[in-house]
């Protein structure tokens, strides 16, 4: 007959104690790192939003202009390479 002893368990004893511990911690300073930022943050909410929804905007015009370049560029060496092939 085959019986479960502690040294054949996966986990200690107190490891689930200690994950829950750990969560709770990751949790609390989640919330301790938001109140910071809060609290230091350099303007206001609406101000910080538009800010970054300019960059934001900014950061995909360029690269879609980067995107198209490349683009461009690739069926050029693509049509010169079928010229010297073919």
């Amino acid at each position: 007959e085959f019986t479960l002893d502690e040294d054949l368990v996966d986990e200690p004893a107190g490891a689930e104690h200690g994950k829950r511990n750990f969560l709770v911690g990751m949790a609390l300073g989640a919330l301790l790192g938001a109140g910071v930022a809060l609290l230091f943050a350099p303007d206001r909410g609406a101000n910080t939003r538009k800010r970054l929804g300019r960059r934001i905007r900014q950061l995909r015009d360029r690269s879609g202009g980067s995107v198209l370049d490349l683009k461009d560029r690739l069926s050029r060496e693509y049509r010169r390479l079928r010229k010297r092939v073919g």
